[in-house]
């Protein structure tokens, strides 16, 4: 039997530059860091803002995404990769479709995961104290933590990351949301730049946005921050309201294909497919959660007609059963009461446990995705 053999610097002897340079664009992050050592030009080519974007793009749409996983047990860091293509021979012993891995240089006592962008994440420790890290390069960096004034003290607070490519800089934005005195709520906007490093007061948010039933931090995509929120306009029906990160502006997407009569509680925003996602339990007559869960998907952004319905049955004893990331077409990573992974075929109506290697068990204090990239925390320092 062949083994593969991996790629060396004689490889590449003779051939012209822009196809190296293409070759390089579709390696690993890591085998990049690895050829940034080969010699200064090579350094210089690899270390470059155009390189680094240009090979974003191709690991964003040929390579799937990984997790990073704030574990329950001594709350570290860990990432999953996965390795999906062994979950079709479910039989074989040595399946395996992840393997997780102890983010070590990462020390610590992690509280939450506040975004995800580009393969940066933004994570708070216990004390308060906010980091930008790279889980493939593992660098990581402090940056400010909130620092404005607040008279009151906020009923509840919501938070999303992304990056506003009009200016080319990350956004850590917090709304902090009041119960007003004589009835009525008050969201203040907040917005900290990384390439700054500094906070400021945006425009109030006019509209209700919905208190999270648990901790998820706003959807980021295509350049805008995504909420749930109420419209009485609607009769209390949800609305997916986003803050556009160049404009610094408020907008709403109302879910035509929704409304209280479907019986459904929207309780979480996600991305699938690169699809925008609301999540809802569906709830009977009688009150009684239901053995399934919904899932609209926007299949064209801003096209309100475009929103699908998905059906998950949820597995047997299954109190919390939440999407995580999609595969393909076909294929959904479910989290199943914090505690293991799931993997749901849409097509065959089917799910199988996954089998992760170096896992902790009840790791799932906080569990997000990112993407493998060159893009560095410190690169507005």
């Amino acid at each position: 039997m062949k083994t593969r053999r991996r790629a060396t610097i004689s490889d590449f002897a003779g051939l012209p530059q822009e196809l190296i340079t293409q070759i390089l664009l579709r390696l690993p992050a890591k085998s990049i860091g690895r050829f940034r050592c080969v010699s200064k030009p090579w350094n210089s080519l690899l270390s470059s803002p155009n390189f680094i974007k240009s090979h974003l793009t191709l690991q964003s749409i040929h390579n799937p995404q990984n997790l990073i996983i704030i574990s329950s047990s001594d709350h570290s860091l860990f990432t999953l990769n996965f390795n999906l293509k062994s979950s079709s021979n479910s039989s074989s012993r040595r399946r395996e479709d992840g393997v997780s891995r102890k983010l070590k240089n990462c020390r610590g006592k992690w509280n939450c995961l506040l975004g995800s962008c580009n393969g940066l994440v933004l994570v708070l420790d216990y004390k308060n104290c906010m980091f930008l890290m790279n889980p493939t390069t593992l660098e990581i960096v402090k940056v400010s933590y909130f620092s404005l004034a607040l008279d009151l003290l906020a009923s509840f607070s919501l938070s999303g990351f992304g990056y506003d490519s009009s200016s080319d800089d990350y956004k850590f934005v917090k709304l902090e949301c009041f119960d007003q005195p004589g009835g009525g709520k008050r969201t203040l906007v907040n917005v900290y730049s990384l390439k700054t490093k500094t906070w400021r007061r945006s425009e109030n948010s006019l509209f209700d946005h919905i208190s999270p039933r648990e901790l998820c931090p706003g959807v980021f995509l295509n350049g805008a921050i995504h909420w749930l929120a109420t419209d009485s306009s609607t009769e209390g029906s949800p609305v997916v309201v986003f803050f556009d990160l160049s404009t610094e502006k408020f907008n709403q997407v109302v879910p035509s294909c929704f409304n209280k009569s479907t019986g459904s509680y929207a309780y979480k925003l996600v991305v699938l497919g690169g699809y925008l996602g609301m999540v809802c339990d569906v709830i009977h007559e009688n009150s009684q959660f239901s053995d399934h869960i919904c899932i609209w998907l926007m299949k064209e952004y801003g096209v309100q007609e475009s929103w699908t319905k998905l059906v998950v049955n949820m597995p047997q004893n299954a109190e919390l059963f939440k999407p995580i990331c999609q595969f393909g077409d076909d294929e959904v990573v479910f989290m199943e009461n914090g505690a293991k992974l799931v993997l749901h075929n849409l097509k065959e109506k089917s799910s199988m446990n996954m089998v992760v290697h170096g896992t902790p068990r009840m790791y799932y204090d906080g569990i997000m995705t990112f993407t493998e990239s060159l893009v560095s925390p410190s690169f507005c320092s």
